[in-house]
């Protein structure tokens, strides 16, 4: 789910205001928040710390955040913590940038090396088991090597498909999420080195499969 930036920048804000509420408090500040700040502007500091004979007007602004005929003036803000005889300081939050990530044909290229057992974990569900498909796949690091290729780390899901020994009927399907750390080459496969790792969770489908053996699933 892709939180809307403008919830987003009103989560931020509220979380830098009780952060930076919180520090002052620390400081030994007296603090107040969403304080109005009086004139015609009819403009609210967000908050105001007081110590002692010292008083800071904070007006904290999310990077980014549009202006409407409603947003606080900054110069009258200013100009209202001067009366007061305070100070006033204007804080700026920068939230993370979200970057998305698609590298074409990583999830084939996926099926087709997990097919192949480079971990050898599948087969410890038999011989009879085909990678149906890859889904899902969020990829958490990406770094482009000289030559071309590209180093992807991430998690994902694979659908598979077990057969019993020596038919054609299937025996059991699930999808079995798992972790990689893989190479790929300027065709889109994926290559030996100089990493290749799958790390799959195979829980589910040993407990779902398991008869009370212990031993996992066992085709009939």
């Amino acid at each position: 789910m892709r939180i809307e930036p403008q919830r987003l920048r009103h989560y931020l804000h509220e979380a830098a205001v009780e952060q930076l509420a919180s520090k002052l408090r620390s400081e030994g500040f007296d603090v107040q928040k969403e304080v109005p700040a009086g004139g015609a502007q009819q403009v609210v500091f967000d908050l105001v710390a007081r110590r002692d004979h010292e008083a800071i007007f904070y007006e904290v602004k999310v990077f980014g955040e549009g202006r409407s005929p409603i947003t606080k003036q900054l110069s009258a803000l200013s100009a209202q913590a001067r009366r007061e005889g305070g100070r006033f300081r204007l804080v700026v939050v920068r939230p993370g940038r979200e970057v998305e990530v698609d590298v074409e044909g990583i999830d084939e290229a996926l099926r087709s090396a997990l097919e192949d057992d480079p971990s050898g974990q599948l087969g410890t569900l038999g011989d009879r088991v085909e990678v149906t498909s890859v889904h899902g796949v969020e990829i958490e690091r990406l770094r482009v090597l000289q030559g071309g290729r590209t180093h992807a780390t991430g998690r994902t899901v694979a659908s598979i498909n077990q057969y019993a020994e020596g038919s054609d009927s299937l025996f059991a399907s699930t999808d079995v999420p798992f972790g990689f750390d893989v190479v790929l080459d300027t065709d889109g496969t994926v290559v030996d080195e100089p990493s290749l790792t799958f790390d799959l969770d195979l829980s589910g489908w040993t407990n779902e499969q398991d008869n009370g053996s212990g031993n996992g699933a066992q085709p009939p």
